[in-house]
């Protein structure tokens, strides 16, 4: 099994748009670095594959990157910046 982990910053239409087109069976992690709580409730309560991991502040690329690969539990971990 593989997580998907995308990072995010303002970035929800995009975020909403990728969701779209993945299959369900794969486990999904977001980042989103602008406290976007709003997004977490959305996203979570339409896709029950993803976890949205709303951070106080912007972790920036590599933190943000390794916080997404820490939260999964999959052997393997897709990361898309």
């Amino acid at each position: 099994m593989i997580t998907l982990v995308f990072l995010s910053f303002h970035s929800a239409h995009h975020i909403r748009r990728i969701l779209k087109n993945i299959d369900q069976k794969y486990k999904v992690i977001v980042i989103e670095n602008s406290s976007d709580h709003e997004l977490k409730v959305e996203i979570e309560k339409k896709y029950k594959n993803v976890h949205v991991e709303v951070c106080s502040e912007n972790l920036g690329f590599s933190r943000g990157m390794n916080l997404g690969i820490k939260l999964s539990n999959t052997p393997y971990v897709f990361l898309n910046p």
